[in-house]
């Protein structure tokens, strides 16, 4: 099976919104909340730092932000498993894809940061769970009550 997740190189930005906020997520995942600095962002980001605090007024609302976007594209590859395909199947591949989104190397990598970042930011680590984790544990549930089980 080839992983959805994984492409070979990232598009190519479509605005300098957009490239600050993956810079920020390189940085972010690179060095830390702590370690990441609005200047190295910026230079990730190909723009300058007054391009990044026009999208961001602080390293702290560009960290909530990048985190919040990153649960919305996780959030957005949970779907539920097929009811048109035999109930082994349609188990396997809804089990295989939140495997994939959630071990994928840029989840994984994200992740860590925002745990050594909870004592600053406890609210992204609600925010992944409630937003990833607590609706794919629904979508399964409701898949398995639909099919009696």
């Amino acid at each position: 099976m080839v992983p959805l997740l994984m492409k070979s190189k990232p598009p190519h930005p479509a605005s300098k919104k957009e490239a600050v906020f993956r810079a920020a997520k390189s940085v972010f995942i690179r060095s830390g909340f702590a370690g990441a600095s609005m200047d190295e962002i910026a230079r990730t980001a190909g723009a300058t730092k007054a391009t990044v605090y026009a999208h961001a007024k602080s390293k702290e609302e560009l960290f909530r932000f990048t985190v919040r976007e990153a649960v919305k594209l996780a959030a957005a590859k949970i779907w539920a498993p097929d009811q048109a395909v035999p109930k082994d199947q349609a188990l396997d591949r809804f089990l295989a894809r939140f495997v994939e989104i959630s071990c994928w190397q840029g989840a994984v990598s994200l992740q860590r940061t925002v745990i050594a970042a909870q004592a600053e930011f406890p609210d992204t680590a609600e925010l992944i769970y409630t937003e990833v984790f607590v609706p794919a544990r629904t979508v399964l549930s409701n898949y398995l009550a639909g099919i009696g089980v």
